[in-house]
């Protein structure tokens, strides 16, 4: 698995994955990490879609993170994106329990992408029913 953060220095919550995915990548050598300046990759890209996070095995995308600002209200931490990683079979955890699970469902739909449909950098299902 390749785990790709599109990110500006200048963004407080990119310095904050960054220091996450760090930690990530400690915990998994099996994993590559990498970052690359959104204005690098993309000069168009907007500002308000970082952090984006987009997950590849071989060249195939498996998982894109749009604005990924918390996790559910919560600050961006290893534990979490280990725990949905490892629940998407991107990686594994020894953690036992969900970090999330005392989190309700609209702040689980929120942290899952649901009604998320036409915003910017949104790759997902056009089945999304969810009005924002």
């Amino acid at each position: 698995m390749v785990f790709v953060h599109l990110y500006q220095d200048y963004i407080p919550e990119c310095v904050v994955l960054n220091r996450v995915l760090e930690e990530l990548s400690l915990r998994h050598k099996n994993c590559k990490f990498c970052k690359v300046k959104a204005s690098d990759a993309n000069a168009d890209y907007p500002d308000k879609a970082l952090p984006t996070l987009v997950v590849y095995k071989s060249q195939d995308v498996l998982d894109r993170v749009v604005s990924m600002r918390t996790n559910a209200g919560r600050p961006i931490d290893a534990d979490g994106l280990e725990w949905r990683f490892a629940q998407q079979g991107f990686m594994t955890t020894e953690q036992v329990e969900d970090p999330f699970q005392d989190v309700s469902m609209s702040q689980l739909r929120i942290l899952h992408g649901h009604g998320t449909k036409g915003k910017v950098g949104y790759n997902g299902s056009d089945s999304d029913e969810d009005s924002d």
